[in-house]
């Protein structure tokens, strides 16, 4: 029997990948999406109760995320107190997924006040090529959109009389 193989020279093919990072932020308060103003109407000097979801939109884990709030309506004051649901998943959080940040906001103390804060979400990327190995901590970051919410104190009118004899 004849071989009848032919053979021919090699010719190698390499493809390579792309990565893409990416962060979503939706921030809430109380359970409320108020983007425009005035918001969901809370009573004045009230806790609000803000939550923040980020979620990786990118095809790799992002690292160390967390969450940067100010209230614009107060000089850019920074809120505190954030903090994560699950820190595990706040650690590394793979893509698709989303993790939920909480935060406790005092309302305006005077009636019919507006109150806008911003919010950003942070994190940072694996190292190239490397993906469940954490970028310095110094190094290039993940950023989200900008996300705002709005409240508005209510109207409480009222008038308060002492009649002294």
């Amino acid at each position: 029997m004849t071989d009848r193989t032919v053979k021919s020279d090699e010719d190698p093919a390499n493809a390579t990948t792309s990565f893409k990072d990416g962060l979503t932020i939706v921030k809430k308060i109380n359970g409320d999406d108020a983007n425009d103003a005035p918001g969901v109407t809370v009573e004045p000097g009230a806790d609000m109760n803000v939550t923040y979801e980020v979620t990786n939109t990118g095809n790799r884990p992002v690292y160390n995320v967390t969450v940067a709030d100010k209230i614009t309506s107060e000089g850019d004051k920074a809120v505190e107190g954030i903090t994560a649901s699950d820190e595990a998943k706040a650690a590394k959080l793979n893509p698709n997924e989303t993790v939920t940040f909480s935060a406790t906001v005092k309302a305006p103390a005077a009636n019919g006040t507006l109150h806008t804060d911003l919010a950003q979400a942070h994190g940072v990327p694996p190292v190239l090529g490397t993906p469940d190995v954490p970028g310095p901590a110094d190094g290039p970051k993940v950023e989200s959109n900008e996300d705002p919410a709005n409240a508005t104190t209510s109207f409480k009118d009222g008038l308060t009389i002492v009649k002294k004899i």
